[in-house]
């Protein structure tokens, strides 16, 4: 492998850790919002019962 070729797949290994990362934080980000708006109903629930 040339000095140019391993360059290139040294920042391809970066770009896909990076599309990682940010799925992950996706995921991370949805299920926290999940938790949030199912905490939300849940006292919402507790308070209209009460």
């Amino acid at each position: 492998m040339s000095e140019r070729e391993l360059r290139i797949e040294r920042r391809r290994v970066i770009r896909e850790k990076r599309e990682t990362c940010q799925e992950i934080l996706r995921c991370l980000f949805d299920s926290f919002f999940f938790l949030i708006s199912a905490a939300i109903i849940v006292v919402g629930l507790g308070v209209f019962f009460v």
